[in-house]
């Protein structure tokens, strides 16, 4: 369903008469010559009557365009057959609907005359609290005439004409269409001038648009054809040397081999050509968005740091989830403690991001815990003992905490007692297994 912009009739009618204001004849019949265009396309192609046009089914939008809605109320009839169901909005509603008595499609020209009048004096023609004054008022087509002096006695005219109580007497909107075929003509001219405006500004932004991608593209083609032809050289040149020192002597000429060459390669929009070991490899049809030379050589991995991370941390998580020691172990204590500071209450990925990276760079700063100190204190004082009866250096650094050097020590020293590089080789080679299995 389409989005129609715009407010209702009703609105504007709403508005100007708060305002004190008026709509200005140029724009009634603007707004009026459109609902004559909808509803010869109802009447005469469709064959279908609103039978409930009203302001509020009106829709105007920019610049005064015109939306007939809600059919739901509409009928579509036979040729020259006739309505009899009383519908619509009785402000609105023709003499014969008042009357229960059959009615076509003049029934919409009444409302269009009704709407005409609200136009030109801000107020329906037919107004009354009394159901029955209204409907006599309708019946017998008595309503106040338009402040004389405002508007031509052309608008007035048509509203008389449209608002004509004898069915046979009013108009059908090829007639009304008719009489205001010159201001149709004055208004069409003009939607012919706009469009033609339109259209040359498309043409020009096409051929704007047309003369950069032509320009674009042949630069890439230039830039790419020269810088391929400096390397052809530059390739030809160095075979030619390579050939001269080849050929100087035997014993030279057995142990003679060409300089390593970089392979380059040189995309251009048609055609690719690769370089490299002193032969030129065929050319090849390539996409034209390709227009970078880029050595092979110069080509390396990237190091993703969060992967480093994520490393660091899976160690310490394998550490944790081993199964029981049989004696204590004061080590995989330390580890432990230390994971359960980094995922505790209160912390955030920020710092588990700044801790795990102390980690991975072996920083000497001593390893804040958020465990209980007097816990974490008995753990490292076990730990300082254990150097010192083993007659190590003794890091004197124990003393206060541990660094984060000395924690990546002590994890490299679990994950080599727990056999976890072995583990992790072991199902890298059966991950390769497999592909070759399955095939």
């Amino acid at each position: 369903m389409e989005l129609i912009e715009g407010v209702p009739l009703a609105e504007h009618f709403n508005s100007l008469r708060d305002k004190q204001q008026k709509f200005t004849e140029d724009r009634i019949w603007n707004i009026f010559i459109q609902m004559c265009l909808a509803l010869r396309y109802l009447h005469q192609e469709k064959r279908i009557v609103h039978r409930d046009l009203s302001p509020s089914n009106i829709m105007l939008g920019e610049n005064n365009k015109v939306t007939i809605t809600d059919f739901g109320l509409a009928k579509q009839k036979q040729e020259n057959s006739e309505l009899t169901s009383v519908v619509g909005t009785i402000l609105y509603s023709c003499p014969e609907v008042v009357q229960n008595k059959p009615y076509g499609d003049k029934a919409d020209i009444w409302a269009l005359g009704c709407i005409l009048y609200q136009m030109a004096a801000l107020h329906p023609p037919f107004y009354s609290s009394n159901m029955l004054s209204l409907a006599s008022m309708i019946v017998e087509g008595v309503y106040e005439p338009v402040e004389e002096g405002v508007f031509s006695d052309r608008l007035t005219d048509m509203i008389r004409w449209c608002l004509s109580s004898d069915p046979e007497q009013r108009p059908d909107i090829v007639a009304v269409s008719s009489r205001i075929s010159d201001l149709m003509m004055r208004l069409m001219d003009g939607l012919y001038i706009s469009q033609n405006a339109l259209q040359r500004r498309a043409d020009k932004d096409r051929k704007r648009t047309q003369k950069y991608f032509l320009e674009r593209q042949q630069s890439r083609n230039n830039f790419c054809h020269s810088d391929m032809g400096r390397r052809l050289t530059e390739t030809e040149c160095l075979a030619r040397s390579s050939s001269a020192v080849c050929s100087s002597g035997d014993a030279m000429q057995a142990n003679c081999q060409a300089p390593d060459l970089e392979p380059v390669v040189c995309a251009s929009p048609d055609q690719i050509v690769a370089c490299g070991d002193f032969a030129t490899s065929k050319i090849k049809s390539r996409p034209g968005s390709l227009g970078i030379c880029v050595s092979q050589r110069k080509l390396r991995q990237i190091d993703d740091p969060i992967q480093r991370l994520l490393v660091q941390l899976h160690k310490i998580i394998f550490i944790t989830q081993l199964p029981p020691a049989p004696n204590y172990n004061m080590k995989r204590r330390l580890v432990e403690r230390f994971k359960k500071s980094l995922f505790h209450l209160g912390s955030d990925p920020y710092n588990l991001k700044v801790e795990l990276r102390k980690l991975v760079q072996a920083s000497s700063e001593l390893v804040e815990t958020s465990s209980t100190s007097l816990d974490w204190q008995r753990v490292v004082q076990l730990l300082r003992g254990e150097h010192l009866t083993a007659d190590t250096s003794g890091d004197e650094n124990l003393r206060d905490g541990v660094t984060y050097q000395q924690m990546q020590e002590i994890i490299e020293e679990l994950l080599e007692e727990n056999s976890y590089y072995q583990a992790t080789s072991n199902r890298a080679k059966e991950g390769n297994r497999q592909p070759s299995a399955s095939t």
